[in-house]
């Protein structure tokens, strides 16, 4: 029986088409993957090797962010969190996890999924050997980006529910000027 993937792409990414042949000897149905991930510009410089992702927080880090491309970004690793820049999802994966939610339509959508995929078991995978590059902010950039990531940030905690939810459901009523004065 075949194994059918979804592939994800962001609208500003590069891959030559041959890139998905280095993925897996034996595509495994229980698994999700990102790329190596470059800067277009410079196209040696990464932009994403990898990732941790701090399941009480939501807190992301990106591994290799701006160093320069080498052997250390060449080893396929286990990891807690993976862009979705460009990210392969078994569909079975996708049966069992759910699609994204819509209302991250930009930005904090991985950061979602990615505890979701964690919260079910599935094992993120960084592969180094399909390389895209990626024109970092160029869906939205400036202010707009500002205003998503702060927006999915707060949404975030809110449906988390997480202690930062605690301390913010106190604040977000002066944020959203519900408390303003009349």
């Amino acid at each position: 029986m075949a194994v059918i993937f979804a592939l994800l792409l962001n609208n500003d990414t590069a891959a030559r088409p041959d890139f998905l042949k280095s993925c897996w000897p034996k595509p495994r149905p229980g698994r999700s993957a990102a790329r190596r991930c470059c800067f277009m510009d410079p196209p040696d410089e990464i932009w994403f090797a990898g990732g941790a992702l701090d399941p009480k927080t939501g807190r992301v880090k990106h591994l290799g962010g701006h160093e320069k491309d080498g052997p250390r970004f060449a080893e396929k690793k286990q990891v807690s969190f993976i862009t979705f820049c460009c990210v392969l999802l078994p569909r079975a994966v996708v049966e069992q996890v759910g699609y994204l939610d819509e209302t991250l339509f930009m930005y904090c959508e991985d950061v979602d999924y990615c505890l979701r995929l964690t919260r079910a078991g599935v094992p993120l995978w960084f592969l180094p050997d399909a390389v895209i590059h990626h024109k970092a902010g160029g869906s939205a950039g400036g202010m707009l980006s500002v205003y998503y990531i702060t927006r999915n940030t707060l949404y975030l905690t809110c449906k988390g529910r997480s202690t930062a939810y605690a301390r913010l459901k106190t604040i977000l009523p002066l944020l959203t000027g519900a408390a303003a004065t009349r």
